[in-house]
């Protein structure tokens, strides 16, 4: 279905699965932003509940938004957004997800951003986290550093970026197979690509929100597999491209270690902090990592960071 398709600058893409109690919210907060600056694509991910009929009546009650929606049959976020992204017609792109909510003026800013900087491929900004025990976080974007800060910190988070459609064309789009940190994987992929990438400086215009519904999730071992699946991927594209940061996911896969033995998964653990060791020529890396990990809840790419120099 559509309504009023009309070319602008930024097409705004939004997966969903099983959100008809929550993307109102996000909904209601993309309705906010200035309607003549972009398109919006809604990707129904195989919905059983009233999601689609929520979307629907959505767009109703807001005709001003040029809306499609559309439905992808292969379950998972990344097919989701892929199946968006072969729609877009616009020269940048935003993927949101279907649970966050954009402030008063965060597309309006954006887009001003990338028409100052007409050389730009990425255009990134610091985001408001939401935390599933109350408390709120600043994640600030970077100015330099991009792959590294992107490796610990998640720099180009689904929510944290917009990128020049051409460019995450030309780099694959998102990997469909990816169930877990499926935008850890496409960040990498785009940074190793070598963006011109601009920081768009401001307070935080995006709150992103964390619960037990969110695709993340709040516990790890139930995601087992999945994030080892990615870190395998992403150690991939790095030995290839630069093969000087694979330590790093030696570093990702001794946090997720610990994240597990303070589950309770004790072997998971075991078995990952074995491969962290056997995937680097600096085993104690991982080991130091792991066993500080355990204990402290933050900080530990600081430490990681004299470390691997």
């Amino acid at each position: 279905m559509i309504k009023n398709q009309i070319k602008k600058t930024l097409t705004v893409v939004i997966p969903a699965f099983n959100r008809g109690n929550l993307i109102s919210r996000t909904l209601d907060s993309v309705a906010e932003q200035d309607a003549t600056l972009f398109n919006l694509i809604i990707v129904d991910n195989n919905s059983t509940d009233e999601t689609v009929a929520v979307v629907n009546e959505w767009m109703e009650r807001n005709p001003e938004i040029h809306t499609q929606l559309l439905t992808e049959s292969y379950q998972s976020a990344a097919a989701a957004r892929n199946r968006g992204l072969e729609n877009v017609g616009t020269e940048w792109v935003m993927f949101f997800d279907s649970d966050d909510v954009m402030l008063p003026g965060h597309i309006s800013s954006a887009v001003s951003v990338a028409e100052e900087n007409p050389g730009a491929d990425i255009i990134g900004w610091d985001v408001t986290m939401s935390l599933s025990d109350g408390s709120i976080r600043v994640m600030r974007f970077p100015e330099s550093s991009f792959l590294k800060n992107h490796l610990v910190h998640g720099s180009l988070s689904t929510q944290r970026y917009m990128v020049r459609t051409e460019f995450i064309r030309n780099v694959g789009g998102w990997n469909r197979l990816m169930t877990k940190w499926d935008d850890l994987e496409l960040g990498t992929r785009l940074i190793s690509a070598e963006p011109h990438i601009v920081h768009r400086v401001g307070e935080p215009l995006v709150k992103v929100i964390f619960s037990e519904t969110s695709i993340t999730g709040c516990d790890f071992t139930s995601g087992a597999g999945g994030w080892e699946n990615a870190l395998d991927v992403i150690e991939n594209t790095l030995e290839k491209s630069r093969p000087e940061m694979t330590d790093w996911i030696a570093y990702r896969r001794a946090i997720l270690a610990a994240e597990y033995s303070k589950e309770g998964s004790t072997e998971l653990a075991s078995n990952l902090l074995e491969k962290a060791k056997k995937r680097t020529k600096r085993p104690f890396i991982p080991v130091v990592i792991y066993r500080l990990k355990r204990v402290f809840p933050r900080g530990m790419w600081r430490i990681a960071d004299l470390l691997i120099r």
